[in-house]
Parts: structure tokens; C-alpha cells; sequence
């Protein structure tokens, strides 16, 4: 008999407890997903992250109760891809990895009591998620204006935020029509002004054809939209709107309209940024992407300023690869399951 009921024990007990760890391994996996999903490199999304977790695990089931997470049970770090391994981290920036446990610490037994005058065991399961986030490293949607990343190099990110930028005289500009594999004419200008995917993906290393000339229809496309736009200059991220000039294209009654989306950074050495001003009619490699809100147009001669607000204090998710410099467009990748250790 005493032989009879181990097995019985060994049967019907572990085999329950492998149905409840799978359970739990269950609920482990829905929070760790649902949680990196917060992942968006400020400390309000790390709060988000552990909450969501905790709430997402909760809906699963195991051994006929809702699990439940603690806090404690949520670990949260950078998935190394070198060295195949989670590093353990608090900086929201450099997070991209949750790990959730989900544990029962007494699973009640059936036969064990008898058997064994054993009435409970421990039970766990444990998931690690990652997704993959960071720059952009392609896009599908952009403005067809590009700078050197020279202007970066020299500025910084923070210097970039309010730029004049000068569409022709040579000498002067820091800025031109930018066109994929090609060169940007007033008729492929006019219509990725009107329909950012018009050209389709770009992506990182792509040759961009530059044209510094001011392109009149081009301005007149960009005074439409820029007075069409449904968005507004933010107050709440950029302070007060600059003063419209009195030389400005854009209507005082439409001033404070932006036209807001991606523009492309190419790297053609430091030439662009000094006196001579590079040559903006040549092709040169696709860099990296920025996130632009243009607000203002002042002339439509030889000197034509685009005011401009550089935008890197939000994530703009347009990225439809990753691999490119984190400016403030990004790529978030699915979430996918990666090693415990």
C-alpha cells in the first residue's frame, strides 16, 4: 500500500505541479511581454512596465486563482547581444528587457500529505522579454529636406532644437531638398511634400540626392501645408512660439501651424558646416533621421529660411528597421523571448 500510494504521489502530484508551473509560466509571459511593450526610455516607463506586468499577469490562472506578481518578482536590465546575457539596470535609457517570476510558494498536494506527510511544494516560473528599441534605421515616411550631420556633430543634439535653416545661397545653406537614390525636381518635391510615402522606405547608407536651389512651387507646396496643418507649435514642450516675422510667408492667422514629420541627415564630412558650405547638389549617405516641425518660411529668392523645430525630447516611433543614431526616431521592434540565465 505504502508503495501503491507513493506512486499515486509521484503521479498525480507531480504531474499536477508541472500543469501548474506551465500555468504560471504562462502568466510569467504574458506580464514580461505586455511589459517591455511600456519600455520607452523614461522613468515613467519603467513605472508603467512593473505595473502593467503585474496587471497583465494577473488576468492568467494557476492552480484556480488569479497569479499574483509582486514587485519584487519584476527584474529589469539590457540584454547584452554579445555576450548573450541580461545586465541588471536602472537607467531607463539603456533598459530594453523585463524579466517576471511568477511563483506559488505552497501548492497544495493531493496525495503527497498520505504519502509523504508532505502538504506542499513551491512552484515557479520565470520569463525574460525583450524588445528592441533605438534608433531608426529606416523609415517609410519623411520630409524631403535633409542637413549634414555635420551640423549635429558641431551643435549637439540640445543646440539643434531651434534652427534657421537657409535653402540657397551657396556658401550660407544648411540645408537642401533631399531625394532618395535620385534627384529632388519640383514635381517629386511638391509630391513628398503632399504625401511623405510617396517615395516609400528610405533606409540608412541610401545615397541622397541634394538640391540647394529654392524650388518656388516647392515653397509655395510647403506655405500650403504649413497653413493646411492640422498640428500647432507645443507651448508644453518648446516654450512660446517664436515672434512670426514680418517678411513671413505663413499667414498671421495660420501662424503657429506646423508641418511636422521626418527629415534626413546625411554625412558628407565636415565641408557642409564650414565657410565654403558644401555642395549641396551632389549625392551623399543617409545618416540618420530627425524629427522636424517646420514653422515658419521667410522669402522665396536666393535666401529662403525655414524656421524649424528639432524635436528630440519625444520618441517618434516612424522607424521601420532599427539600426540607426538615436535622434528622436526610433525603431520598437516586436517583443520576443531571450535566455534565462
Amino acid at each position: 500500500m505504502a508503495t501503491l500510494l507513493g506512486f499515486a504521489a509521484i503521479s498525480i502530484d507531480i504531474s499536477y505541479g508541472r500543469m501548474v508551473q506551465q500555468q504560471l509560466q504562462n502568466a510569467s509571459e504574458a506580464g514580461a511581454r505586455a511589459g517591455s511593450l511600456q519600455l520607452d526610455g523614461t522613468d515613467e516607463g519603467l513605472v508603467n512596465a512593473r505595473a502593467t506586468a503585474i496587471e497583465i499577469a494577473a488576468m492568467n490562472n494557476a492552480a484556480g486563482e488569479s497569479v499574483v506578481v509582486e514587485d519584487a518578482d519584476i527584474f529589469m536590465g539590457a540584454w547584452d547581444d554579445q555576450t548573450d546575457s541580461f545586465v541588471s539596470s536602472d537607467d531607463p535609457k539603456l533598459i530594453d528587457t523585463v524579466e517576471v517570476r511568477a511563483r506559488l510558494d505552497g501548492l497544495t498536494l493531493f496525495v503527497a500529505p498520505v504519502a509523504f506527510a508532505r502538504n506542499t511544494i513551491p512552484v515557479s516560473a520565470e520569463s525574460r522579454v525583450r524588445v528592441e528599441t533605438g534608433g531608426a534605421g529606416a523609415v517609410s515616411c519623411f520630409l524631403p529636406l535633409a542637413i549634414p550631420k555635420c551640423l549635429i556633430d558641431a551643435n549637439g543634439v540640445d543646440g539643434m532644437q531651434d534652427l534657421s535653416l537657409r535653402l540657397n545661397s551657396a556658401g550660407v545653406d544648411n540645408v537642401g531638398w533631399a531625394r532618395p537614390n535620385g534627384h529632388p525636381n519640383s514635381s517629386w518635391v511638391r509630391s513628398q511634400l503632399d504625401n511623405c510615402q510617396a517615395e516609400g522606405e528610405v533606409t540608412i547608407g541610401t545615397p541622397i540626392g541634394l538640391n540647394n536651389g529654392v524650388i518656388s512651387s516647392a515653397i509655395d507646396e510647403l506655405d500650403s501645408q504649413i497653413e493646411g496643418s492640422s498640428t500647432r507649435w507645443s507651448t508644453e514642450k518648446w516654450g512660446a512660439l517664436p515672434t512670426r516675422s514680418n517678411k513671413s510667408n505663413i499667414l498671421s492667422s495660420k501662424y503657429g501651424n506646423t508641418y511636422e514629420g521626418v527629415i534626413l541627415v546625411f554625412d558628407g564630412g565636415p565641408e557642409y558646416c564650414t565657410g565654403a558650405g558644401g555642395s549641396f547638389n551632389g549625392d551623399e549617405p543617409l545618416a540618420a533621421f530627425l524629427w522636424a516641425a517646420v514653422y515658419d518660411i521667410t522669402g522665396n529668392g536666393a535666401k529662403t529660411d525655414l524656421s524649424v523645430r528639432i524635436d528630440t525630447s519625444d520618441d517618434h516611433d516612424y522607424g521601420t528597421a532599427g539600426g540607426g543614431e538615436d535622434y528622436g526616431v526610433l525603431f520598437h521592434g516586436a517583443p520576443r523571448m531571450v535566455r534565462l540565465d
